[in-house]
């Protein structure tokens, strides 16, 4: 008569969801630099070890979730790479972090996958699964297609993800999202839109930026169209309190004329500034999404 197997210790804080529980599943993994990870959908969290301020994205904004190998830890000659996960979210940010028990990254991206599966990427067997036999299909160790430079090891990808886009496809986005920018001078909120609209899945970091120039466009917009009605009720009491003290030879209304006339260039001022703000942002922010630097309008932050 066997002997009753001990169930094994878990590693970790975390658990492996089941893909019916996945939405409203959350675990917590701590990481190699002290540091937590939570997966708390509809968010996950990145909690630093010095006891900075936690960062939390929305499991809506990730645009790419992979493994990679972890770029702090070199790996000794001939042993696989330390495992770590990279995230990629719609305002092109980039963050890693490797969790203390390296399964525990196969843990998260596959409780990520479940949640978003359109995010899904091969894995290589965990490291507790090793010794089984590979799937059907999976390439041994160390290659690659021709041309290319085999891998650190199966399954890891080299850099953070998504991939390197050919140098003309990532000059493209940067163009697109330049000129919703720079559409300050024309077509104002036309262009930002369909910038915005069009390349949703195509280009995240073009359509982050669309939509930040469109809103802040908006915006420009809706303050120039209250500057403008303003000038003309202004202009239009001005010009009635005028008529009105020559109508009846007094001079009553003299202070309250010379009042409306010094609102009145007021506002101007106040106009002019307005479109000069705008024309400066909308530079700015041209400038650094040319150079592929997302850019974020004052008073919109990430939104």
């Amino acid at each position: 008569m066997s002997e009753p197997q001990t169930p094994p210790t878990p590693t970790s804080q975390t658990t492996q969801p089941s893909p019916s529980r996945a939405t409203r599943f959350s675990f917590t993994v701590p990481l190699r630099d002290g540091g937590a990870f939570t997966f708390s959908p509809p968010t996950v969290v990145v909690s630093p070890a010095s006891g900075g301020a936690a960062e939390t994205y929305a499991l809506a904004d990730l645009t790419a979730a992979a493994l990679v190998a972890d770029p702090t830890t070199p790996a000794a000659p001939g042993a696989p790479p330390t495992p770590a996960v990279a995230l990629r979210t719609t305002d092109a940010r980039a963050i890693a972090f490797t969790p203390l028990a390296p399964e525990d990254c196969w843990n998260i991206l596959e409780a990520i996958y479940r949640v978003r599966p359109q995010l899904r990427a091969p894995l290589p067997p965990p490291p507790s699964a090793a010794s089984a036999p590979p799937p059907p299909g999976y390439a041994p160790p160390g290659y690659a297609p021709p041309g290319y430079a085999p891998p650190p090891g199966p399954g890891y990808a080299t850099a953070y993800p998504p991939p390197p886009l050919p140098q003309s496809a990532q000059n493209n986005e940067n163009v697109l999202a330049g000129i919703a920018h720079l559409s300050i001078f024309f077509t104002p909120l036309i262009l930002p839109l369909v910038i915005w609209l069009t390349t949703t899945k195509s280009s995240p970091y073009a359509s982050h930026q669309g939509k930040q120039a469109f809103i802040f466009h908006c915006i420009v917009a809706g303050v120039q169209f209250i500057v403008v009605a303003a000038v003309i009720l202004v202009g239009f009491l001005a010009f009635g309190l005028s008529a009105s003290s020559f109508a009846t030879n007094s001079n009553s209304a003299a202070p309250f004329f010379s009042g409306f006339v010094l609102l009145y260039f007021a506002v101007i001022g106040f106009s002019v500034l307005i479109n000069l703000s705008s024309v400066v942002l909308g530079v700015i922010a041209a400038v650094q999404a040319f150079q592929g630097r997302p850019y974020h309008y004052p008073l919109l932050g990430r939104f």
